[in-house]
Protein backbone atom coordinates (compact mmCIF):
# COMPACT_ATOMS: atom_id res chain seq x y z
CA UNK A 1 0.00 0.00 0.00
CA UNK A 2 1.09 3.27 -0.75
CA UNK A 3 0.54 6.53 1.66
CA UNK A 4 0.92 10.15 -0.41
CA UNK A 5 4.60 9.27 -2.15
CA UNK A 6 6.02 6.63 0.10
CA UNK A 7 5.26 2.62 0.44
CA UNK A 8 3.47 1.53 3.70
CA UNK A 9 5.37 -1.31 5.85
CA UNK A 10 2.87 -3.65 7.57
CA UNK A 11 4.00 -5.34 10.29
CA UNK A 12 2.21 -8.01 12.39
CA UNK A 13 2.89 -9.80 15.19
CA UNK A 14 0.94 -12.72 17.34
CA UNK A 15 -2.09 -11.37 19.47
CA UNK A 16 -1.67 -7.99 17.78
CA UNK A 17 -3.93 -5.92 15.48
CA UNK A 18 -1.76 -5.12 12.31
CA UNK A 19 0.28 -1.70 12.35
CA UNK A 20 1.07 0.08 9.37
CA UNK A 21 4.96 2.21 9.56
CA UNK A 22 5.52 5.14 6.68
CA UNK A 23 8.46 7.14 6.59
CA UNK A 24 5.51 10.48 6.64
CA UNK A 25 5.38 8.78 10.54
CA UNK A 26 8.76 10.29 11.27
CA UNK A 27 8.04 13.85 9.76
CA UNK A 28 6.94 15.39 12.89
CA UNK A 29 10.01 14.92 14.82
CA UNK A 30 12.67 16.45 12.37
CA UNK A 31 13.24 18.75 14.79
CA UNK A 32 14.28 17.01 17.90
CA UNK A 33 16.59 14.18 16.73
CA UNK A 34 17.14 11.73 19.49
CA UNK A 35 21.13 10.62 19.77
CA UNK A 36 21.60 6.57 19.71
CA UNK A 37 24.99 4.92 20.22
CA UNK A 38 25.67 2.26 17.53
CA UNK A 39 28.94 0.63 18.90
CA UNK A 40 31.42 3.42 19.47
CA UNK A 41 29.30 5.88 17.03
CA UNK A 42 26.69 8.07 18.20
CA UNK A 43 24.16 8.69 14.99
CA UNK A 44 21.01 10.94 14.92
CA UNK A 45 17.79 9.45 15.05
CA UNK A 46 13.95 10.25 14.64
CA UNK A 47 11.46 8.16 16.41
CA UNK A 48 8.43 7.28 16.14
CA UNK A 49 5.04 7.95 17.12
CA UNK A 50 3.50 7.46 20.52
CA UNK A 51 1.17 4.99 18.93
CA UNK A 52 3.84 2.91 17.14
CA UNK A 53 6.28 2.91 20.25
CA UNK A 54 3.61 1.44 22.37
CA UNK A 55 2.47 -1.16 19.64
CA UNK A 56 6.47 -2.33 20.05
CA UNK A 57 6.58 -2.25 23.49
CA UNK A 58 3.72 -4.07 24.14
CA UNK A 59 4.76 -6.85 21.74
CA UNK A 60 8.57 -6.70 23.01
CA UNK A 61 7.94 -6.71 26.56
CA UNK A 62 6.23 -10.27 26.35
CA UNK A 63 9.95 -11.32 26.25
CA UNK A 64 11.71 -8.55 27.96
CA UNK A 65 9.90 -5.79 29.91
CA UNK A 66 10.84 -2.44 28.73
CA UNK A 67 10.03 0.67 26.84
CA UNK A 68 10.45 -0.17 23.24
CA UNK A 69 10.60 2.88 20.21
CA UNK A 70 11.23 2.31 16.47
CA UNK A 71 13.85 4.48 15.11
CA UNK A 72 14.84 5.60 11.41
CA UNK A 73 18.10 7.61 10.72
CA UNK A 74 17.75 11.46 10.35
CA UNK A 75 17.35 12.26 6.25
CA UNK A 76 20.45 12.99 5.32
CA UNK A 77 22.36 11.18 8.26
CA UNK A 78 25.30 8.94 6.52
CA UNK A 79 26.94 6.10 7.98
CA UNK A 80 29.35 4.82 6.14
CA UNK A 81 30.55 1.04 6.09
CA UNK A 82 34.23 0.39 8.20
CA UNK A 83 35.61 -0.83 4.77
CA UNK A 84 34.66 0.29 1.65
CA UNK A 85 32.28 3.28 0.49
CA UNK A 86 29.06 1.33 1.60
CA UNK A 87 25.93 3.03 3.21
CA UNK A 88 24.32 1.43 6.29
CA UNK A 89 22.45 2.10 8.56
CA UNK A 90 21.84 -0.18 11.99
CA UNK A 91 24.07 -3.38 11.03
CA UNK A 92 26.72 -3.82 12.94
CA UNK A 93 29.17 -3.38 9.77
CA UNK A 94 28.37 -4.07 6.68
CA UNK A 95 25.10 -3.97 4.33
CA UNK A 96 24.73 -7.33 3.70
CA UNK A 97 25.14 -10.56 5.96
CA UNK A 98 25.03 -13.44 3.67
CA UNK A 99 25.18 -17.32 4.58
CA UNK A 100 23.39 -20.75 3.93
CA UNK A 101 21.07 -23.09 5.28
CA UNK A 102 23.55 -26.01 4.05
CA UNK A 103 26.28 -23.90 5.94
CA UNK A 104 23.84 -24.20 9.10
CA UNK A 105 22.65 -27.39 8.67
CA UNK A 106 26.11 -28.47 8.65
CA UNK A 107 26.98 -26.69 11.81
CA UNK A 108 23.70 -27.86 13.44
CA UNK A 109 25.14 -31.54 12.50
CA UNK A 110 28.34 -30.82 14.65
CA UNK A 111 26.34 -29.69 17.53
CA UNK A 112 24.88 -31.20 20.67
CA UNK A 113 22.32 -28.50 20.72
CA UNK A 114 20.80 -26.87 17.14
CA UNK A 115 20.57 -23.09 16.52
CA UNK A 116 18.30 -21.09 14.62
CA UNK A 117 19.25 -19.04 11.43
CA UNK A 118 18.13 -16.14 13.53
CA UNK A 119 21.14 -16.62 15.99
CA UNK A 120 23.52 -15.37 12.58
CA UNK A 121 21.19 -12.25 11.79
CA UNK A 122 21.46 -13.02 7.84
CA UNK A 123 19.78 -10.72 5.50
CA UNK A 124 20.38 -12.74 2.72
CA UNK A 125 20.15 -16.90 3.07
CA UNK A 126 21.23 -18.81 0.34
CA UNK A 127 19.80 -22.19 -0.42
CA UNK A 128 20.81 -25.11 -3.24
CA UNK A 129 24.72 -25.02 -2.85
CA UNK A 130 27.49 -26.89 -0.42
CA UNK A 131 28.38 -25.40 3.10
Amino acid sequence: PRRGTHFQVKISAPGMCHLFVYPDLFNNCLENPKQVQIWDEKHSVLVADDFTNNWFTEFLSREKKGEYQLVMMKPGHIRRARKGHSQIRFADAYPFLVTSQESLDDLNNQLAEPVPMNRFRPNIVLRGGYP
